[in-house]
């Protein structure tokens, strides 16, 4: 092995390196969210993502008031949490902010079934069958043609 070369996990565990730094702080986020997640009620998971930390300020970023409202009233137990821990005795305050176009990027909570599943008829099932057919032509409809063929089979 040269000097040039070294091995992967040297640098991956080298808090100097730039990879090492990135992997410090990966591993630093996901602590921050499982203690976070433990403080935060349960209909929160997914309706917020953390925006950053800098001077003391944990910021966290929502798409919808009601939502950080929520967030807001629970930030005195999140605070005790976190200062607990010796990496965030320094934080000093935590900001909520609204960002519509945020949703785009938090997950909305999974929709849970309502009532029974609605039958297709079989005129119904033709009508998407004769629509695949049509799409059939262009291979840019891959995709839309499977999703037809799911749908029929799920009635």
């Amino acid at each position: 092995m040269s000097q040039q070369t070294k091995k992967i996990d040297s640098i991956l565990s080298n808090d100097d390196s730039v990879f090492g730094r990135l992997i410090n702080k990966a591993k630093a986020l996901s602590k921050l969210d499982d203690i976070i997640q433990s403080v935060l009620d349960a209909k929160l998971k997914g309706r917020y993502k953390i925006a950053g930390y800098e001077k003391g300020v944990l910021t966290f970023l929502t798409d919808n008031s009601a939502t950080a409202t929520q967030i807001r009233y629970q930030t005195p137990e999140i605070l005790k949490r976190l200062r607990s821990q010796s990496q965030w005795a320094g934080l000093v305050t935590i900001n909520v902010k609204v960002h519509h176009h945020w949703h785009e990027y938090i997950a909305p909570p999974p929709k849970e079934p309502v009532g029974e599943p609605v039958m297709m008829s079989e005129q119904s099932k033709e009508t998407l069958r004769m629509l695949i057919e049509s799409l059939k032509e262009d291979p840019r409809n891959e995709v839309i043609i499977k999703s037809l063929h799911k749908l029929i089979a799920s009635s």
